[in-house]
């Protein structure tokens, strides 16, 4: 977008590109007006018969270096700059898609004086256009690349404890008339409440292609591109909320004060006399347990060691080739081996499975001015150490999720 596009007869078109990779943002330092010498997202104009993603895919490997995978359009705005004398200077009109880092090495070419992966709560120092500051602020990225959601969907439609979860969640809900599923991933659950007879049923999800899955499972459902802490219904709308498996994923891939807007958000929606129900992954503690691995499996927990981003994981090897480690350790170690070696490892690397204490969700719960009515663990970890041939020698099982039923104050 040089100056060669000054003074148009007509507006230009162009895209503008918001690329995520690992809660950092790709921003540019433009070398050519308009905007020459300060920051603004990556992009540039549509040539003619090129399509706009096309168009953003070719702007950020010429500009960049880098490969991204577009994941949808997001906005069109207007960007007008007139001369002193009020004449229009330069006139684009750019449809700002939303994509993730794919691959590459981030280097600046062509008209770019600069390129920077921006941390997402550091963006004020960049001084990026306005409309882009907003549009930043109401978008995050999807969870779920297209590749990770269809193997999170196969992983979900094979767990055979999926039918244990579901019948815990029903069984709860009883004869509601609506409810809202948060993070519906695949709509298994959607679709096992309409079986159930519930009227009402409407999902919510970050990820167009997760949304897709739950369409084909419950195509009843009404269903929106969202997230859990701007949640776009009015006040007292539900009967019934369920999270199951997303509280985590909030408080780890989202702003620190994402779960606690969310749970506000979740209070806001249900009716006076609705209820949350919630099922997560359960936090076992710090103590230690000796267990016996197979050599396989003590090559894969070397791997795991190497590989996890978001402790160090530190066991104590015995002469007789057992090994001392935390529960927690083991725990997020042996529900992970199943995403080694696919697409949505390095996801999974960066996640635990042991976020929340009873402790820590009451004190959520309480800030949200929710009550827990219920609490429930399930799912003992022996059944996991049993699938990989892991000996616990010292130390007993213990429950990895939780279930809870809680409701308004």
């Amino acid at each position: 977008m040089g100056s060669d596009r000054a003074y148009p007869a007509h507006p230009i078109v162009g895209v503008s590109v918001l690329v995520f990779n690992d809660g950092k943002i790709l921003v540019v330092r433009r070398g050519r007006d308009p905007r020459k010498g300060r920051w603004s997202l990556p992009g540039g104009v549509v040539e003619l018969g090129e399509t706009v993603r096309d168009a953003a895919r070719r702007e950020i490997r010429e500009e960049c270096h880098i490969e991204i995978e577009i994941e949808r359009v997001l906005d069109v705005l207007d960007r007008i700059f007139k001369d002193p004398d009020g004449r229009v200077q330069y006139h684009y009109v750019l449809v700002v898609v939303l994509a993730r880092y794919k691959s590459g090495e981030l280097r600046a070419d062509s008209d770019i004086e600069a390129t920077e992966w921006a941390d997402v709560h550091d963006l004020a120092r960049y001084d990026l256009p306005d409309e882009q500051q907003q549009l930043i602020a109401h978008v995050r990225a999807p969870l779920y690349s297209s590749e990770e959601a269809k193997i999170l969907a196969q992983r979900e439609r094979t767990n055979a404890r999926r039918a244990q979860r579901i019948r815990l969640v029903l069984e709860r809900v009883g004869q509601a008339q609506s409810l809202l599923d948060i993070g519906c991933g695949s709509g298994e659950y959607l679709r096992a409440a309409a079986q159930h007879g519930i009227p009402r049923l409407v999902g919510i999800d970050d990820s167009p292609e997760r949304l897709q899955q739950a369409q084909a499972a419950c195509p009843q459902a009404e269903l929106h591109l969202a997230r859990a802490d701007r949640l776009p219904f009015a006040d007292q709308s539900f009967y019934v909320v369920l999270a199951a498996q997303v509280l985590h994923e909030i408080a780890l891939f989202g702003h620190p004060s994402d779960l606690e807007k969310a749970l506000s958000e979740i209070r806001r929606v249900l009716k006076p006399e609705g209820r949350l129900i919630a099922l997560d992954h359960l936090d076992p503690g710090p103590e230690r347990v000796r267990v016996r691995l197979p050599q396989r499996v003590r090559a894969q927990l070397d791997y795991f060691t190497q590989r996890y981003r978001v402790r160090k994981i530190t066991f104590e090897e015995c002469p007789d080739g057992t090994l001392w480690l935390s529960r927690r350790d083991l725990q997020d170690f042996v529900t992970k081996i199943w995403a080694f070696g696919t697409a949505i490892e390095d996801l999974e690397m960066r996640e635990t499975h042991c976020p929340f204490d009873r402790e820590q969700i009451e004190a959520l719960l309480s800030k949200a001015r929710l009550t827990l009515r219920e609490w429930l663990t399930f799912e003992e970890i022996s059944e996991d150490l049993a699938e990989h041939r892991i000996e616990l020698m010292e130390g007993t099982s213990w429950p990895r999720k939780f279930l809870l039923v809680a409701q308004a104050l």
